[in-house]
């Protein structure tokens, strides 16, 4: 336990240092990593729903009607209408893609920085190890089994 505790305690740590030091970075966008996050998802992705982006991000409808109100303000993203007519998805602007393209290198820049000193093939390992651990967490909650 003492190793995995340890091993988690840095992890948060780590997160909650990345965060507060993008958050620097994105701020002359006006723009916070959550917001960040959903612009990502969008141009990578493709047009969503309110609904779908609550789901792919694990937040509440409101949380992701904020964040997309505050997009659309900044005129990164707008609204279309779905297949049907009843469903509407949001999808990135022109602005918003342009926007990405300079984020996304400072960002690149940041990332390199940070990592320096991890060998290619560490980044690797350590991304799969991430990965089993976000793919674990999930099993634990739709299967509700919180006791060890």
């Amino acid at each position: 336990m003492e190793q995995n505790g340890s091993l988690f305690f840095h992890m948060n740590h780590m997160y909650r240092s990345y965060i507060e030091q993008l958050n620097q970075l994105l701020s002359k966008y006006h723009l916070y990593s959550s917001q960040w996050a959903i612009l990502y998802l969008l141009h990578y992705r493709g047009a969503h729903t309110l609904n779908e982006m609550a789901r792919l991000r694990s937040v509440e409808g409101p949380t992701i009607t904020r964040l997309t109100n505050k997009l659309k303000d900044l005129g990164y993203v707008n609204t279309v209408h779905g297949e049907d007519r009843r469903t509407k998805k949001i999808t990135v602007t022109e602005r918003g893609v342009d926007v990405i393209q300079k984020i996304e290198s400072e960002i690149e820049a940041f990332q390199s920085k940070i990592t320096q000193g991890i060998p290619a093939e560490g980044m690797e390992r350590m991304h799969a190890y991430i990965t089993t651990i976000h793919e674990n967490l999930k099993k634990q909650k739709s299967s509700h089994e919180w006791e060890p």
